[in-house]
């Protein structure tokens, strides 16, 4: 009972990402097991004073609830598009949103001590030009109602957070089949199929 209490606090107290953007928001992601907790907190506006997106863990304690165990900053300027986080304090980061404001990579891996462990760029994800520009085409359909007030530019992935695999993998869906990517230093797995997006 203290566990879903303490979800709640930290969830109602986050505020949800809008389409005010960008401004200062956060949200919260948890693990597939209830044990991690991720708040995302996007970077600030003010072009004078410009802070980077920053990640702040929290790891259940029996004794006292969620405690923060992490607070590192992202490589965004306001904040990836989509994340999840594993029972294990892994992180995935998806896609960039504020075009050029974002400095972020397509996807990023990082650590439960936020050290990013992998990244990668749509190039590498998809380095056939043929296919890249075919998902990139698909994916105009899919736009969410505080996404298109900010920009045109096409969505390379579903609009569904990444999915955590397990504790060493996370899957993000895309039209023409989904991402694997691994935490454990293996190689991203690509899988190809019809109607990827649900």
């Amino acid at each position: 009972m203290l566990r879903i209490l303490s979800l709640l606090l930290l969830i109602f107290s986050s505020q949800s990402l809008a389409s005010s953007w960008p401004v200062p928001k956060s949200i919260v992601m948890v693990s597939p097991d209830g044990g991690v907790i991720a708040r995302l907190h996007s970077g600030s506006f003010p072009l004078d004073k410009p802070e980077s997106a920053q990640m702040s863990i929290f790891i259940w304690n029996e004794q006292s609830g969620y405690v923060l165990s992490e607070r590192y900053p992202l490589p965004y300027r306001f904040a990836p598009a989509k994340f999840a986080v594993n029972d294990n304090g892994f992180v995935i980061t998806v896609g960039k949103y504020v075009a050029e404001e974002e400095t972020g990579p397509d996807i990023g891996i990082f650590n439960p001590q936020g050290q990013q462990i992998q990244s990668y760029t749509l190039e590498q994800l998809f380095p056939d030009t043929t296919q890249r520009q075919q998902l990139i085409a698909q994916s105009q359909k899919l736009t969410t109602e505080w996404q298109q007030p900010q920009r045109d530019d096409p969505q390379w992935y579903c609009l569904s957070a990444p999915e955590a695999m397990m504790n060493n993998a996370f899957s993000v869906r895309h039209e023409l089949g989904a991402l694997l990517f691994y935490v454990d230093e293996n190689p991203f797995e690509i899988h190809l199929f019809d109607g990827g997006c649900p």
